[in-house]
């Protein structure tokens, strides 16, 4: 019998209210494309499939996502939601999972959070600033957790993988993958980025 090929499907969260932002932080406008547009061209050449998971009745038409996951529980936050849309995977197959106001995401550093969830075998695959708090997203997750509402009651723990500043800075020095737009100074700091970027 041939082996089932796992498959890596890349998730993004839109689910939020995104009071602090004032609503509409999804559509808001960075290099004239949406945010999410920047997250799902970061994700669709790591990947098999796109899904999304969001509230009710929120969807983006411009883009192609295999499978549109709306909440159960309004605003159920996205550890619940990953809980839930895992349950419903192979056990072999791996999301990689990110939030719509990550605009900066480092391809290398998507591509070594794949690697090291396929190598080690482990559940999950999160991130640690230098004070010990966990960076869940963008992260790499597989079927068998189980947890509450946050990403830090994730279970069993000794199936947990977590990199250390040191080894994921070898991929994104200036940890740009976790700069998320939760205000309006938040996108105009990111539009400033983009555009310094775009003068080197």
């Amino acid at each position: 019998m041939i082996p089932r090929q796992s498959k890596k499907v890349g998730l993004i969260f839109a689910g939020g209210q995104a009071k602090r932002f004032g609503g509409g932080k999804c559509h808001a406008l960075l290099e004239d494309r949406p945010l999410i547009e920047h997250v799902y061209h970061a994700l669709r050449p790591l990947v098999d499939e796109l899904w999304l998971s969001t509230k009710k009745g929120y969807f983006f038409p411009e883009l192609a996502f295999a499978r549109v996951i709306e909440d159960e529980v309004p605003f159920e936050g996205p550890a619940r939601a990953l809980l839930r849309i895992l349950s419903s995977l192979h056990p072999e197959d791996l999301i990689l999972a990110a939030a719509c106001d990550q605009p900066f995401l480092n391809p290398s550093l998507l591509s070594f959070l794949l690697e090291s969830a396929e190598n080690e075998g482990a559940l999950a695959v999160m991130c640690l600033r230098e004070d010990g708090k966990i960076l869940p997203l963008p992260g790499v997750y597989r079927r068998g957790l189980t947890g509450g509402s946050s990403f830090r009651d994730l279970a069993p723990k000794d199936r947990l993988l977590f990199l250390s500043p040191e080894q994921w800075r070898r991929f994104d020095p200036d940890g740009q993958s976790f700069f998320n737009v939760n205000f309006r100074e938040d996108l105009e700091r990111a539009c400033r980025e983009s555009a310094k970027r775009a003068g080197e």
